[in-house]
């Protein structure tokens, strides 16, 4: 089960498919207390493959940019 990779997933998706995008205020997101390094390895596998996904599905639309807007 996935645990990481929510945020890029779902800004990439809104970005691509035209969904205007903001930013909000929601609060402060509150953490289990645990050790910070133990997740290092799983998270960062599960973030770069949302990344690697969503290059693999959007790669028309990617491979088309020139620059940076």
């Amino acid at each position: 089960m996935a645990r990481f990779g929510i945020d890029i997933w779902m800004t990439t998706l809104a970005i691509a498919e035209g969904y205007k995008v903001c930013q909000s205020y929601l609060g402060a997101k509150i953490h289990d207390a645990k050790d910070p390094g133990s997740d290092l390895g799983p998270m960062f596998a599960q973030v770069v493959s949302s990344v690697y996904g969503l290059m693999a599905d959007y790669h028309d639309l990617w491979k088309g940019l020139k620059g940076s807007n």
